[in-house]
This record gives structure tokens, sequence and C-alpha cells, in this order.
């Protein structure tokens, strides 16, 4: 759960460049938002974000990589 503080800064940091973790390589990208939440584009996909902080301030985002992400999602509609 994000504190208020959190969260303004995540919308002033809406539409500037932030620092991101995907599957573990840093990347520098936009932030955006919409009705489904924060995320960025990496290789013209839509990739949710989510902010990491520690405590008192947002430090970095993390998300997935997209192909680690259909991996994932494949793996878990063949164990159902």
């Amino acid at each position: 759960m994000l504190s208020a503080k959190n969260e303004q800064q995540i919308k002033d940091l809406v539409g500037k460049k932030i620092t991101v973790y995907l599957s573990l390589k840093k990347y520098t990208k936009v932030l955006r938002e919409d009705k489904d939440g924060i995320y960025i584009k990496f290789q013209k996909e839509r990739v949710p974000v989510h902010p990491d902080t520690n405590g008192m301030n947002v430090l970095f985002f993390t998300g997935l990589d997209p192909k680690n992400r259909r991996a994932i999602e494949k793996l878990k509609h063949e164990r159902s």
C-alpha cells in the first residue's frame, strides 16, 4: 500500500523519464498512465510497472519483460 506522498510522487512522474528494471535489466523510459494503471512502452507493447519505494520516496519502477510475462502466462495456463 502506497502512502499519499508516494502516490503524489508517481502522479508527478507521469510523462517524465524514469528508471525501470525489466527482468533485472535497467532502462530509462517515459512513465505513462491510463485507466488500467501506470505503464511504459517497451518494444511497442504496454508493460505495467510498479513503484519500488524505500518507504519515503519512489526510487525506481519494476516490471516484467513482455517475453518473460508471456512465458509465465503460458506456464500458468499449461498447469491449470
